[in-house]
């Protein structure tokens, strides 16, 4: 073992000492005090009457008192460490946390542990940095403890989906070096990394069967669930599975034989009065899947009010009977949507969402072909049969954007309200006289437009959500963090509120388990949503392989070194020795003489 100096400079503290020996040199002539009795002097006060000279020296308790201060204070200025040269290995691991390493997850201890030694090789010690796949998480472990590390790893839970890990490399890689070994642990083949790194998989092919995916219906006023069984495997594959409401009511068990490769649909009816319920398949390799939580539909409601001509309030009765996501408003001012015609001349101007048809124009209907801009309302839809009677020339503002023209002329237009920025959609055209109202494409951008609308409200609804997406257009533009509660309920009933931090509308995702979640603003609920587990590459445990370690050669010879553990009590003692010495050194107090 070899003793290090920090701080060589901190040895002209020595210096010290030699000015110690030639202050105690230093010594004051004596000055003659006449007393009247000498035993009332304690002690002769040696005081100069001509100045400084030297003397003798002279041997005394505090000066070696202040030559230790010296010494053990040059000790801590010079900063001792205790080295050794020894190989070190520096090792970074990049780890795939998506779902499919669960099943590797099980066996992780006893495989890595080997890795682990494999990667050590001949040095002397191995230092690890345990990186996710995901660069914005924290390292999951740094140091040089093999079984710390590997505990630390017991507490990883791979839920994610699929990612390119090319950024974690890239930070590994920058803080091992050139010379330090980056592995790549995972489940799955891939062809080379970048970076130099080494892929180590430790998947093995398996059979799994779980969910996919689940609907919910309305059949004879009860409620109807679908849900697709998927099989993974090379093989036929047999499976219980079983029904479960929230107050753990279970029913009998069924079985469900898969084809290799197959999917197979389950079928049944919600019990009375539930509307949540839990699906659940026998256990197998990975667990995720093997549950489906299932919650009744209910889209957001937006309320119209419709006005105007006869025809635009039949078509307003047949959207309020055939969208589920309008119903009618008890008065204008409580509406989020209005619809209504209005003549050539007059201004189709609103503060609210509007659905706006102009009626009395010239009856010519203008010469050219069906042209739709790309728009979300409009994509995929065609109006090549449509027919009407003629336009409306108004004239266009500042931000109108055309969704369908016909030749050169606007015949459906899009505008905002400039003061509350509510969205209307415009068509030129008088409904009755065209076939508008028998056009599934018309049918089809009405259907789009209200939704849009219910999206922006402040209405109750319920949604079926994947595990780990984002939930960014389910929160409102207003409102800030604190006036939002989201609450997870897990499958064993526990519930949990999840924190929402800043820019929460851009980040925040559903949990990475299968659950219920709740989004309430101000005390209104706004969310109630089931939380499953649906990815499909990752449920499919079949590709999975084994990829051994290759031999390492690379090794970095490093001096690494430790500081003095008892500096700390050296400056205690140092202070202890400096208050003796100062204790010691102090004059005494002189006494008065009465007359």
């Amino acid at each position: 073992m070899n003793l290090v100096f920090s701080n060589p400079w901190g040895f002209l503290a020595l210096l010290g000492i030699p000015l110690l020996v030639v202050i105690y040199y230093l010594r004051r002539r004596a000055k003659v005090v006449t007393v009247t009795t000498l035993f009332l002097l304690k002690r002769t006060q040696r005081e100069s009457k001509a100045g400084r000279r030297f003397e003798t020296f002279s041997n005394s308790f505090p000066f070696w008192l202040q030559v230790l201060a010296v010494l053990l204070l040059t000790w801590l200025l010079v900063g001792p460490k205790y080295g050794e040269s020894r190989r070190i290995r520096q090792i970074a691991i990049v780890v795939d946390s998506s779902a499919s390493m669960q099943p590797v997850k099980e066996d992780l201890w006893e495989t890595l542990s080997v890795a682990l030694e494999k990667l050590k090789g001949d040095a002397d010690e191995a230092s690890f940095i345990v990186l996710d796949h995901d660069p914005k998480r924290a390292r999951i472990y740094q140091g040089n403890d093999p079984e710390a590390l590997l505990q630390r790893m017991e507490d990883w839970e791979p839920t994610d989906g699929a990612m390119d890990p090319t950024a974690s490399l890239r930070i590994g890689r920058s803080l091992v070096g050139p010379d330090g070994v980056l592995v790549y642990l995972t489940d799955h083949d891939g062809g080379e990394l970048p970076q130099s790194a080494i892929r180590l998989a430790l998947g093995k092919p398996l059979a799994n069967c779980g969910f996919t995916g689940v609907t919910v219906g309305e059949e004879g006023g009860d409620f109807v669930w679908t849900a697709v069984v998927r099989n993974y495997g090379d093989s036929p594959q047999t499976r219980e599975w079983t029904l479960e409401t929230l107050d753990r009511k279970r029913s009998d068990p069924r079985s469900v034989t898969l084809a290799p490769r197959k999917l197979s649909v389950l079928r049944g009816k919600f019990p009375k009065g539930e509307e949540r319920l839990i699906l659940r398949l026998s256990g197998d390799a990975m667990t995720l899947d093997d549950v489906m939580p299932v919650i009744v539909g209910k889209p957001r409601i937006a309320r119209v009010s419709v006005t105007g001509s006869e025809a635009v309030r039949e078509l307003g009765a047949r959207m309020i009977r055939g969208f589920a996501h309008l119903e009618e408003a008890s008065e204008v001012t409580a509406a989020d949507l209005v619809m209504k015609s209005v003549e050539g001349g007059e201004e189709a101007g609103s503060s609210q969402a509007a659905i706006i048809f102009y009626e009395g124009n010239d009856g010519k209907r203008p010469s050219g072909k069906w042209l739709a801009e790309e728009h979300e309302l409009s994509k995929g839809l065609n109006f090549q049969a449509l027919s009407i009677g003629g336009l409306t020339a108004v004239e266009r503002r500042a931000g109108d954007h055309v969704i369908l023209w016909i030749g050169s002329h606007p015949a459906i237009l899009l505008r905002q309200d400039p003061i509350s920025r509510a969205e209307q959609l415009v068509f030129l055209f008088e409904l009755s006289a065209s076939n508008a109202m028998k056009l599934p494409a018309i049918a089809a951008m009405l259907h789009r437009f209200c939704e849009t609308v219910a999206r922006e409200t402040l209405s109750s609804h319920t949604a079926t959500l994947e595990t780990r997406q984002l939930l960014t257009e389910e929160f409102p533009e207003v409102g800030a963090s604190n006036e939002f509660e989201l609450i997870m309920t897990r499958l064993d009933g526990s519930e949990e509120e999840l924190r929402l931090t800043a820019g929460f509308r851009d980040v925040q995702r559903t949990p990475a388990e299968p659950g219920f979640l709740s989004l309430s603003y101000g005390g209104k609920r706004l969310l109630d949503a089931s939380v499953a587990f649906s990815d499909t590459r990752e449920a499919d445990l079949s590709r999975a392989v084994s990829i051994e370690l290759p031999e390492v050669k690379a090794a970095l010879v490093d001096r690494q070194s430790r500081e003095d553990r008892w500096w700390r009590w050296i400056a205690m003692v140092v202070l202890v020795v400096m208050m003796v010495a100062w204790y010691f050194l102090k004059p005494s107090q002189k006494t008065n003489f009465d007359s």
